[in-house]
């Protein structure tokens, strides 16, 4: 009944609101059904029409056209409207992507190989652990982590690098696995497991679900009954869980829809070689930033086979013949509302980083600005979790290099390196001569760091900046 109500609603209005609509309908009966909170709530939430639509919304660029593509084969109502002309365009502009490079980026060598070239894997992840200011040895021991981190993204031989690590940077084997969880939160989701169950375990974690029940749920069944799900024996996980067999088999969707086995399948090719392709690119026009959708410019388009349309509409269209091309119609309307729906959350989400991290690609790497999931969701108006699955394996081509998406909104900036902040002390007195100690702090602030005023004085001493005395009045 609630699978009906949500789609039939999505059909006709926003996806959100439906969700929104269909949650409050639930919490209605379940008020007058104690103890089915789990098993509605489940069945809401992974409904077929919803869990495309997220699938949709969290396709890398490569899968999502091959989803279309496929879909045009397997769909007599789809035709090809446009071909996708993004490869070529990123092969004949590419000075209009290059970086534009930064004095205060100069210590983060990563960036130019990933900007030039499209990097390894190994320098994506690289770029990831300089945006981290972490202080040595931690670096080096990261570093390390990821040098051991094989093509399909899965950490190898770890026992014995823990001891290694453990030996020649003299830290403990808690430090060593609290450096394993940094890189482990880096993209590709899932990306530094040691395995195939904490891969998909991570990549759980990666998610913004809307519920807690659900996350559990699929947590549990990754940790206890990866078997079990393998062979399809969903009656016996439904059993020893106390949830509905349909629940599973939902659960059990969700997991091939939006999880892989090899965390960094996205991001290579059929030949085992780094294919990483931006999917938006930030262009500095004038003294503004411009977000540009490329996927909605460039990419692979479909439309409606209007020959098929009118045979449908056609008054000697027998019923049977009919019936055929209405399923098929319905298909194709539901994949384009969904890509139409991607690229609309996509512009909005872009938009948003243009303003919010202009002071980043203004002054560099040492400017990048936390912007919260959650903060982002409220101003689109949706849950944090859509906001999660939209910046989630996409890669965008900004002055800095090509980066994932979700690096230019972290929840927040790691470490505060000394370096950093003097960087931004230093952008703050040039801004503001004025400025005390106290003022410096406070604005310190806006950049996530938060430090005392004695500790400001001796950050700008140490790079020869005098005192608000000796350079004007105080505000």
């Amino acid at each position: 009944m609630y699978s009906l109500t949500i789609n039939r609603i999505v059909d006709d209005a926003d996806y959100d609101l439906a969700v929104c609509k269909a949650r409050k309908d639930i919490s209605m009966q379940l008020s007058m059904q104690p103890g089915l909170e789990l098993r509605q709530q489940l069945k809401q939430i992974l409904t077929p029409l919803m869990i495309q639509s997220l699938k949709i919304l969290n396709l890398p660029y490569q899968e999502l056209t091959a989803k279309v593509q496929q879909e045009s084969e397997e769909n007599i109502v789809v035709d090809i409207e446009q071909q996708d002309a993004l490869l070529s365009y990123l092969r004949d502009s590419g000075s209009s992507i290059t970086r534009l490079r930064s004095p205060s980026e100069e210590h983060f060598n990563y960036l130019d190989k990933v900007a030039s070239n499209g990097g390894s894997l190994y320098d994506h992840l690289m770029v990831q652990l300089e945006l981290e200011y972490l202080e040595e040895p931690d670096f080096s021991i990261a570093n390390k982590i990821i040098e051991n981190i094989n093509d399909r993204g899965f950490l190898e031989g770890f026992p014995d690098l823990k001891v290694q690590l453990m030996k020649d940077f003299n830290v403990a084997e808690n430090r060593i696995k609290s450096l394993l969880s940094v890189v482990q939160s880096f993209e590709p989701a899932g990306v530094g497991a040691r395995n195939v169950k904490e891969s998909l375990l991570l990549q759980i974690q990666s998610y913004s679900f809307e519920d807690d029940d659900l996350k559990e749920t699929l947590d549990m069944i990754v940790t206890d009954y990866l078997e079990e799900l393998a062979r399809k024996d969903y009656e016996t996980i439904a059993m020893e869980l106390s949830i509905d067999e349909e629940d599973v088999e939902r659960a059990a969707e969700f997991i091939e829809n939006n999880l892989s086995p090899v965390p960094a399948e996205s991001f290579l090719n059929n030949n085992g070689e780094v294919n990483v392709i931006p999917s938006f690119e930030i262009r500095k026009e004038g003294d503004s930033y411009v977000f540009i959708n490329l996927e909605k410019e460039k990419g692979i388009k479909i439309r409606f086979n209007q020959k098929y349309l009118d045979l449908f509409q056609a008054p000697d269209t027998d019923e049977k013949t009919k019936e055929f091309i209405r399923e098929k119609i319905n298909n194709a309307k539901k994949l384009i509302d969904m890509i139409s729906r991607r690229n609309e959350m996509m512009d909005k989400v872009g938009n948003i980083l243009v303003e919010r991290q202009k002071d980043y690609f203004d002054k560099g790497i040492h400017f990048l600005m936390p912007i919260y999931q959650k903060e982002i969701a409220e101003q689109v108006e949706v849950h944090s979790s859509t906001i999660s699955r939209a910046i989630a394996s996409k890669y965008i081509a900004t002055p800095s290099g090509i980066l994932p998406l979700k690096y230019l909104c972290p929840r927040q900036v790691s470490g505060v390196a000394v370096e950093r902040v003097k960087y931004i002390i230093r952008d703050i007195v040039d801004q503001n001569q004025s400025f005390s100690d106290l003022k410096i702090a406070q604005k310190l602030e806006e950049f996530a760091i938060y430090i005392k005023r004695r500790t400001v004085a001796k950050y700008r001493s140490s790079i020869k900046l005098p005192s608000s005395f000796k350079r004007g009045d105080k505000k």
